[in-house]
């Protein structure tokens, strides 16, 4: 009888976590709600300055040649 109590207890606390636990993990937003809000990043882009694992490498390589170029519907990547 005293296992019963326990094994009772114990599956009642796991349905009560499991139960409460998953609207924990909702969003506030709905994605049906949220909307992206248009940017526009066309252009010639260019790197001033290049980290590799948080050290400044721009002094150590020539980046002037490296070039983005982003137009609406098409992106060049480009060594000039």
């Amino acid at each position: 009888m005293r296992l019963n109590i326990r094994f009772i207890t114990g599956v009642f606390f796991v349905l009560a976590v499991i139960i409460s636990s998953c609207n924990s993990f909702k969003d506030e937003i709905t994605p049906e709600k949220y909307s992206e809000v248009p940017k526009d990043i066309d252009g010639n882009w260019q790197l001033v300055s290049v980290l590799r694992n948080g050290t400044d490498i721009t002094d150590y390589m020539d980046f002037k040649r490296f070039h983005v170029l982003l137009n609406i519907n098409l992106i060049i990547i480009c060594l000039l």
